[in-house]
C-alpha cells in the first residue's frame, strides 16, 4: 500500500445564499412598496428617492463609523504591542 499523502479537503464553494435572500427580500420589498402605496407615481418617485438617498446617507454614515472604530482598534493593538515590547526588554535587561 502506498501513502499518497495528506488527504485533500474539497474546495467549498462560497456560500452566497445569505446575500441572495436579501437582495431578493429588498426586490421584493420595493415591489410591494410600490404596488401598496396610495400616492400617485410621481409622487411615490419623489418619495422613493427622498428615502433611498436619506437610505444611503445613513448607510455611509455607518461605513463612516465603522472605519473611525477599526482605526482606533488598530491604534489600541498597536499601542497594547508596544507596551509588551517594552515590559518584555526590561525584564529581560533585569535578568
Amino acid at each position: 500500500m502506498s501513502y499518497a499523502g495528506p488527504a485533500q479537503r474539497p474546495q467549498r464553494a462560497p456560500n452566497i445564499y445569505p446575500a441572495l435572500g436579501l437582495a431578493i427580500g429588498l426586490a421584493v420589498g420595493a415591489c410591494i412598496a410600490v404596488l401598496a402605496t396610495p400616492q400617485s407615481g410621481p409622487d411615490a418617485r419623489r418619495a422613493l428617492s427622498r428615502a433611498t438617498r436619506r437610505f444611503a446617507r445613513r448607510g455611509h454614515y455607518a461605513w463612516d463609523d465603522l472605519r473611525d472604530e477599526l482605526r482606533h482598534y488598530r491604534h489600541e493593538r498597536a499601542r497594547q504591542r508596544q507596551r509588551l515590547k517594552s515590559r518584555s526588554r526590561a525584564e529581560a535587561s533585569s535578568l
